[in-house]
């Protein structure tokens, strides 16, 4: 004998309904006791997911081959997802209880993500619960009584079971782990309180039975940071005094860090704006160079980002490149942002900076002494984060008062432009984007765009293009454009924006006011959401950007990533990675001018190929084939380093 209940939407049909992000089809339960075999064979599977939770005795499941026997006992579950073979038996001689539920949905695939059921995982154990038991009853109710509302209490329910085992899963991983957490907790604790000593990680781990390799593995996934090895202590000269500087050693993916200590000078609760920036600044960038004889290795090359470290340079060319130990290192200089060049008063020099009054010509300028022309007066190589940059920095519009400095120094001056990171900007894996994609197949991106209308409030319309905009409400970021002229192009076009960013409060106001003027067509929120940043990567039609300048720009090169065709300004980063697809063969739409009106035709323009549905999949395709990466910038810079070494 065998008892089975609770069908709805009946389970021998595949349940396809993909509406809503997670439905429930069908669920129900076998309890055997004398039938002697209940058997189950779909060899191409079902287009649905499925759960079926041993409650009690075995079952018998062939998992990929159908001659392989996996014998699943009570307190388990097994998970089918779509298209998977399944074979597997009940026998009454087992006693075998089981409760199954199949579900779909739009979402499943993250939802089981976020609850802890792995991709590469069918089996999960659990343990034997009443609580279980009870919640696919309610389920089995549900079904059978189809009240008001049912179908979203359905989802409730499935959401219930799945977190509470979740909770289960969770809880076995950190008991299995209490060892390992306790091991951890002890190294992190000894590191701390011995930071100072000598500390020697590998006899550090032998002594308390671990190996190496493992201790190191392990203690960077409990802390988060890799295990720093203490190597020696030195003075470092700050004008007339000296301070202490710790120097620690870390590995990492095969990569060794040196980092230096000096709580007094570091221990703040933020990097920059603090009253003493240029000593300690000074202090890092003597330091630098002070630790090469006690780290026994002299590096070829010393590669410097922008003025808070730009002293290194005019430190080893005018106290350091003569000692035995130092010779023939060259340095690198690279400007970030011009703007932010590290000015002072000429009161530093001696007292702080500790520059001799013959070497005062290298830092002063406009009677100020400006971190950053020392790096670029004194480095073997300038860069810039992108080649256009660099030769714009040349002219006084750019430069923020350096041109006369960039121009006499221009003959080593370049622009490397620099890359994303790709795994984190991912639509194939991004897990904060609604539903994943690939140049390969970006059907799903219609599916992000949909849901991000949702969200945002706008008329969900796939015939409108959205225009997304994530940035700082400033305006050397071209907001004064949008305030221009966005209104009049709601009027003139049948479009949709969706904006994310903070700033200053004439532009926050202003895009307020056209939010509430057009709730439908302009979505807003004010602040800096990296979720809803990704949403709107991926969900958006097109990107604007029309910076007044932009030394490199990363989020036009995060719109390729997620095919979302970006309109910029030619300027900086955003000219080098964006060229206008007029010609039939760009991959954005830009404008030179730094004109309202300039920018409305790019606009206009990119919604005339959005209207033509051939030509715009061709244009987000070739988005998308784009490679914004950083292996093609590493391999310019180290073209750089060679050719820097060979002179």
């Amino acid at each position: 004998m065998y008892i089975n209940s609770g069908y709805h939407n009946h389970s021998l049909i595949d349940f396809k309904d993909k509406s809503r992000p997670l439905i429930v089809g069908s669920c129900g339960t076998y309890r055997l006791s004398s039938h002697p075999k209940l058997p189950t064979y779909r060899p191409k599977g079902r287009l649905d997911f499925q759960i079926i939770y041993i409650a009690a005795g075995r079952a018998h499941f062939h998992f990929d081959n159908a001659d392989d026997d996996t014998v699943v006992t009570a307190g388990n579950i097994v998970l089918y997802r779509p298209k998977e073979f399944q074979k597997y038996e009940y026998y009454g001689i087992d006693k075998t209880e089981v409760y199954w539920v199949h579900f779909t949905g739009s979402d499943v695939k993250n939802i089981l993500r976020n609850y802890g059921f792995s991709n590469d995982q069918r089996i999960f154990h659990v343990g034997t619960s009443l609580e279980y038991e009870r919640i696919f009853k309610r389920i089995i109710l549900e079904l059978q009584r189809c009240q008001d509302d049912y179908e979203e209490m359905l989802t409730l329910l499935l959401r219930h079971l799945l977190i509470i085992f979740h909770r289960e899963l969770t809880r076995k991983h950190v008991l299995k782990n209490e060892y390992l957490d306790h091991e951890m907790d002890t190294a992190s604790s000894y590191f701390n309180e011995n930071y100072n000593r000598d500390i020697n990680i590998e006899e550090y781990a032998v002594s308390r039975g671990m190996s190496v390799s493992w201790f190191i593995r392990n203690f960077k996934k409990f802390t988060g940071t890799t295990p720093m090895q203490f190597i020696t202590s030195i003075s470092v000269p700050v004008a007339w005094r000296r301070q202490y500087c710790g120097i620690f050693e870390a590995k990492h993916n095969g990569v060794i860090y040196y980092l230096l200590d000096n709580q007094y000078y570091f221990k703040r609760d933020g990097i920059y704006g603090h009253y003493d920036d240029a000593e300690r600044f000074a202090f890092f960038a003597r330091a630098v160079l002070e630790i090469i004889p006690a780290i026994d290795w002299k590096p070829d090359i010393i590669h410097c980002n922008d003025w808070q470290s730009a002293l290194t340079p005019l430190y080893y060319s005018c106290y350091y490149a003569n000692r035995m130990g130092y010779e023939n290192i060259k340095t690198v200089f690279t400007i970030h942002n011009i703007q932010y060049q590290g000015k002072y008063g000429d009161e530093l020099l001696e007292d702080v900076l500790g520059i001799a009054p013959e070497d005062n010509n290298l830092i002063l300028y406009d009677g100020l002494v400006n971190f950053m022309k020392a790096g670029i007066e004194c480095a073997n190589k300038v860069t810039t984060v992108s080649p256009t940059y660099a030769k714009e920095i040349l002219d006084p519009w750019y430069s923020y008062g350096l041109d006369p400095i960039l121009n006499q120094r221009s003959w080593k001056l370049c622009g490397i432009l620099n890359g994303i990171d790709t795994e984190l900007y991912n639509p194939e894996t991004d897990k904060m984007i609604w539903a994943n994609y690939s140049s390969a197949n970006f059907a799903n991106k219609a599916k992000n765009k949909e849901e991000l209308q949702k969200k945002m409030g706008l008329a969900v319309r796939p015939d409108v293009p959205v225009i997304g905009i994530v940035t700082r409400l400033v305006g050397h970021k071209g907001v004064d454009l949008m305030q221009a002229v966005l209104e009049k192009s709601l009027w003139e076009r049948d479009v949709q924006y969706v904006i994310l960013g903070s700033g200053e409060w004439q532009y926050e106001s202003f895009f307020r006011e056209l939010h509430d003027k057009y709730p439908d067509k302009v979505g807003l929120t004010l602040g800096f959401v990296p979720d809803l940043a990704h949403k709107i990567y991926a969900g958006a039609d097109m990107f604007l950007m029309p910076s007044k300048s932009e030394p490199c720009g990363l989020s036009q090169m995060v719109a390729l990533r997620y095919g979302t065709v970006p309109i910029v300004r030619e300027t900086g980063g955003l000219k080098d990675s964006i060229t206008d697809s007029g010609d039939g063969e760009g991959n954005g739409f830009t404008f030179k001018t730094y004109d309202a009106y300039d920018m409305l035709g790019a606009i206009y323009r990119a919604v005339e190929v959005y209207n033509q549905p051939k030509d715009w999949k061709v244009l987000v395709q070739r988005a998308l084939d784009c490679d914004m990466s950083w292996g093609k910038s590493a391999n310019e810079y180290i073209r750089m380093y060679r050719s820097l070494l060979k002179d």
